[in-house]
């Protein structure tokens, strides 16, 4: 558990410094932009995309060797990085901008990370040539979108709720 300098027993204070939430969001882009900067070596297509078996199992059919290698990097190093950085500032901003229940509502941003990294490893297998994890990623594909989009949801409500209290304090 984390010890803040106070003795409380688990501390969200440092994810909540304006410096760390730019630090998440700022890091958020740049691997966003680099994924992008993939896809043409990548075939164009991302896997994350694609949520059906059939969807995949077509791609991968239509991948060439260089194109899976390039995709299993990416998905190695930036699709890992990825949820750790998106999911970090969702629930930073969360943690910062509600004072109810901020960490019951940054339950869904911290839950995608490990949803989004269970999906990365069946990619990994699948691009590796064992499509045998496909069907779990048929389910789990959308179950990380709709927690994407909820915690989404959350940290821009808190933002907006932020920048309203600031605004009313200003006058």
């Amino acid at each position: 558990m984390l010890v803040d300098t106070n003795g409380d027993r688990f501390t969200v204070n440092f994810f909540k410094k304006s410096l760390v939430i730019w630090a998440l969001f700022l890091s958020a882009v740049a691997v966003l932009v680099m994924m992008l900067l993939c896809n043409p070596a990548i075939g164009g297509v991302p896997l994350d995309s694609l949520a059906t078996v059939t969807e995949v199992k077509a791609q991968l059919l239509a991948m060439t060797a260089s194109e899976r290698s390039a995709h299993f990097i990416m998905t190695l190093v930036l699709d890992t990085l990825f949820p750790l950085t998106y999911a970090g500032f969702f629930a930073a901003t969360t943690l910062r901008y509600f004072k109810r229940c901020p960490r019951l509502l940054a339950l869904p941003a911290l839950l995608v990370i490990p949803v989004d990294l269970l999906e990365n490893t069946t990619q990994l297998f699948a691009l590796s040539g064992n499509e045998s994890l496909l069907p779990i990623k048929a389910v789990v594909t959308p179950v990380k979108y709709g927690l994407f989009f909820v915690a989404a949801t959350i940290s821009v409500s808190g933002l907006a709720s932020g920048v309203v209290r600031r605004l009313r304090h200003s006058d």
